[in-house]
């Protein structure tokens, strides 16, 4: 099917932007639209604004309906447009394109800590404690991880237990999110697969937008 991405490109349209060969992904906005160029705000992380120098190479993505959309372009210039300070991109002559799913996943691998709420001690002597178990991620989706099939023997994981994970700075800002452990490993090489509870929309959009990155990193 001929996709015309003039009809999907359009201003309001919140995208994803680095320069080639800089892992820092930033939010910019389409202003606007015309055959052979695309003005865009100048790119933020956070509070921060960016600029990106011009005849720079450019990723840039974005998700529109059921599909993620990539391409990689030149920043042609900076104009004020409306007294607003924008970039001027050259409109892409090629892109890619790919289903979006609910809980689209990926196979990573770093570090985390599950911090489990156990009892410690007999009768008058109980006390709450808070433990931390290392493990790795093997899997994540927005939906949720799975840890290795090492660490799933020795962490005292079962159906429904609710516990906290430490994602130990491996994804931007997302320091600790809730999980439940759902689904026991099927087989001797596999680990527990953990829900995320209560993901709050930012931190839901981080994640996506890791796993995004690393999708775009896979070897073609």
């Amino acid at each position: 099917m001929q996709i015309d991405l003039k009809k999907i490109i359009k201003p309001g349209l919140r995208i994803f932007i680095s320069a080639v060969g800089n892992p820092a992904r930033m939010s910019s906005t389409v202003v606007k639209v015309r055959d052979a160029d695309i003005a865009v705000t100048i790119p933020t992380k956070g509070s921060y604004f960016y600029t990106i120098a011009k005849g720079t190479v450019a990723d840039i993505s974005f998700f529109a309906g059921s599909g993620s959309y990539t391409f990689s372009v030149a920043v042609l210039k900076r104009i004020i447009l409306n007294g607003i300070p924008v970039l001027i991109l050259e409109f892409p002559k090629e892109f890619e394109r790919s289903e979006r799913r609910e809980a689209l996943r990926v196979s990573t691998l770093f570090p985390i800590k599950l911090v489990l709420t156990e009892l410690e001690g007999e009768n008058e002597k109980v006390k709450v404690v808070n433990r931390e178990y290392p493990a790795l991620c093997v899997d994540i989706s927005a939906g949720g991880i799975q840890i290795d099939a090492q660490s799933s023997k020795v962490v005292p994981l079962a159906d429904g237990v609710v516990m906290e994970i430490d994602f130990c700075n491996a994804l931007e800002d997302i320091n600790r999110l809730k999980g439940v452990a759902v689904r026991a490993p099927r087989s001797p090489g596999d680990g527990w697969g953990i829900k995320f509870a209560d993901i709050g929309k930012n931190a839901e959009t981080k994640i996506s937008r890791y796993i995004f990155r690393k999708q775009r990193e896979k070897p073609k």
